[in-house]
C-alpha cells in the first residue's frame, strides 16, 4: 500500500521557499502541514493563498508557547503528536530558526522521512543527511505576482506589452540620443503635460505658469513621424511617452529579447499591506529572482539629483526579499557611486551610446559584481 506523503514546511519571514519546495514537491493527493511559531502563523494564510489551485489537505502546528522555539521539549512533544507511522514526510528544514530546525530533524528521523533545504537565492534543492552531496535543479519558475503576493503585496495595474511599436520606440532612442538638440527644450515643456490631454494648436498659440506655451510642438511631431491615436491631439498617455514612457518600453523590450526572462510586466502599481501605493517602471522574474528596474531620462547630471532615485531604489527592495535585485538605467552622463552602497546596480548613458558597453548589459545584470563587505577602494 503506497503510503500518504505529506509535505512539510517551517514558516518564516521569508515564504519563498517553502512556497517553491511545495510547488516543485506536491503531487496529487499530498498534504500539507505547516509548523510555526505564534509570530510567524500569518504567513500561513500568505502562501494558501498562492497555492489555491492545488488540492490538498492543510493543517498546521502552531507552538502554544510565545517562546515555544526555544523549548526543544515542548516544540518535538507538539510536533509529533501530529504525526503518524502510515506516512512520509517530505520535510523542508529552510524555515525557521536553527534551534527549530534541528528539533524538528530530531522528531522526523523516527519516521519515514526525506529532508530538503533550499539555499536561496539559489534554484537547487539540497538533500541533508544522504549518502551523496546530490543538488536537485528546481523546475518552477515564480511569475512577478506570485513574487509579489509571496511578500504580501498586491498587483494594482500593469501592462504587459509596450503601447508603441518596438521598431519606432529603437528609432526614438536613436533620435534622443544622438539628434536629440533643441527639441530637448519641447520634451522638457511637455513633461508639464503628462496628466492632462491637450489640443496642439491650443498650447502652440499660448500657455501660462502651470501649462507652458510650446510653438514647435507640430514641428517637434512631425521630425519625429509620431503616430498620434487622434489627429489635432496628444494625449497625457503619449505625453507621457515622448517624455520618459519611451525609455521604459525600450528596456522593457530590451529585457525580453536579451534576458529571456520567466515574467515581465511595464508600468507597474502595487499596494503594500498598509494600503500604500508605489509605482515601478519594469519589473521581471528569472531564475526565481525578482528584478525591479527604474528608468531616468535626465534629472540625475550632477550628485545631488541622483540621490532620490538611489534612495527609492534602496527603500523598494525592504518590500521584494533576499531574491530581488535593484537596477538603475539612466540617460544621464553621471555615475554616482552611492549606487553601490545601496546595493543598486546603475547603467549610465555611456551604456547606449557606445556598442562594447551596450553589449555588457546583459552580463553584468546577471553576474553582478560585489564588493567586499569592509572593503573600500582608495
Amino acid at each position: 500500500m503506497k503510503a500518504n506523503r505529506t509535505i512539510v514546511s517551517v514558516l518564516s519571514q521569508q515564504a519563498a521557499p517553502n512556497y517553491l519546495v511545495i510547488r516543485e514537491l506536491f503531487q496529487e493527493g499530498d498534504s500539507l502541514l505547516f509548523i510555526s511559531s505564534r509570530t510567524m502563523f500569518p504567513k500561513l494564510k500568505v502562501i494558501e493563498n498562492c497555492l489555491s489551485d492545488l488540492e490538498g489537505k492543510v493543517s498546521s502546528v502552531v507552538f502554544s508557547d510565545d517562546d515555544a522555539e526555544e523549548k526543544w521539549n515542548l516544540m518535538c512533544r507538539e510536533i509529533e503528536a501530529r504525526l503518524t507511522k502510515d506516512s512520509k514526510y517530505l520535510v523542508n528544514l529552510t524555515g525557521g530558526t536553527k534551534f527549530m530546525g534541528l528539533a524538528i530533524q530530531k522528531v522526523f528521523e523516527k519516521y519515514d522521512s526525506q529532508f530538503y533545504y533550499l539555499p536561496l537565492p539559489k534554484n537547487y534543492l539540497l538533500r541533508p543527511m544522504q549518502s551523496d552531496d546530490e543538488k536537485t535543479p528546481l523546475k518552477y519558475r515564480l511569475r512577478v505576482k506570485e513574487y509579489m503576493e509571496l511578500h504580501g503585496l498586491k498587483l494594482f495595474r500593469y501592462a504587459d506589452c509596450p503601447s508603441q511599436a518596438k521598431s519606432y520606440t529603437d528609432g526614438f532612442s536613436d533620435f534622443f540620443l544622438n539628434r536629440l538638440g533643441k527639441d530637448a527644450e519641447v520634451i522638457e515643456k511637455l513633461r508639464k503635460y503628462r496628466d492632462k490631454d491637450l489640443k496642439i494648436s491650443d498650447v502652440e498659440k499660448a500657455g501660462n505658469d502651470q501649462f507652458p506655451q510650446i510653438e514647435r510642438l507640430s514641428e517637434f511631431l512631425n521630425r519625429i513621424a509620431f503616430p498620434l491615436r487622434e489627429a489635432g491631439f496628444l494625449s497625457k498617455h503619449e505625453a507621457r511617452y515622448l517624455t520618459g514612457g519611451w525609455f521604459e518600453e525600450y528596456i522593457f523590450s530590451f529585457v525580453k529579447e536579451h534576458l529571456q526572462p520567466d515574467d515581465v510586466m511595464l508600468d507597474v502599481t502595487f499596494k503594500t499591506e498598509n494600503n500604500e501605493l508605489n509605482e515601478l517602471d519594469v519589473v521581471f522574474t528569472l531564475n526565481n529572482k525578482l528584478y525591479v528596474i527604474e528608468c531616468k531620462t535626465g534629472g540625475v547630471n550632477r550628485a545631488g539629483e541622483a540621490a532620490p532615485i538611489i534612495y527609492k531604489a534602496a527603500a523598494l527592495k525592504k518590500f521584494f526579499g533576499l531574491a530581488a535585485n535593484t537596477i538603475i538605467f539612466s540617460l544621464s552622463s553621471h555615475n554616482p557611486s552611492r549606487a553601490e552602497d545601496f546595493e543598486a546596480q546603475f547603467f549610465d548613458r555611456s551604456y547606449f551610446v557606445e556598442a562594447d558597453k551596450f553589449d555588457r548589459i546583459k552580463e553584468e545584470i546577471l553576474h553582478p559584481k560585489r564588493r567586499t563587505p569592509g572593503f573600500e577602494e582608495r
